[in-house]
């Protein structure tokens, strides 16, 4: 494994755990003021096209970070989209 290979999956880390804390924070408070939905749209969209680019290059470290990042992203804007229902 490449130095390349191993900032990949530390770049996953850091952009996991913000995920993590976010919908922690939205779970506990069971508030989602202050967050945008469209810019959570945008990330999924985004992550969704850098998957897309993985899959077609084939990059190991690429397609673990942004399949976990998806996930993610996908578990954080129903959390966003059911507690904004809810209000």
């Amino acid at each position: 494994m490449g130095i390349f290979e191993i900032l990949q999956i530390l770049s996953g880390f850091i952009f996991w755990a913000s995920g993590i804390l976010q919908l922690v924070k939205i779970v506990k408070t069971q508030s989602v003021e202050g967050i945008s939905l469209l810019s959570v749209i945008g990330v999924v969209l985004g992550v969704l096209f850098m998957e897309m680019y993985a899959i077609h290059t084939a990059l190991p470290a690429l397609i673990l970070t942004t399949t976990i990042s998806l996930l993610l992203e996908i578990a954080k804007l129903s959390v966003i989209l059911y507690y904004t229902k809810r209000a």
